[in-house]
């Protein structure tokens, strides 16, 4: 099955960063796989987004360096 990517750079930006391409695999894997697939992608998905948000929990926030 051929689809067309979610942004017309990702390919790009994919060979150059070997963990956007492995969340990219996981969302393509939601777009077009079967069942086991789907369900696999977004059970690993939810455990890297898991782990990132903890790793950006305890890191202190400052809206205002953003404006």
């Amino acid at each position: 099955m051929a689809f067309s990517p979610l942004y017309k750079s990702a390919p790009k930006a994919a060979q150059l960063d070997a963990a956007l391409y492995e969340l990219l695999v996981l969302i393509d894997a939601i777009r077009a796989g079967r069942a086991r697939e789907r369900a696999f992608a977004i059970k690993v998905l939810q455990q890297k987004l898991d782990a990132y948000a903890k790793t950006t929990e305890s890191e202190p926030r400052n809206i205002d360096a953003c404006c």
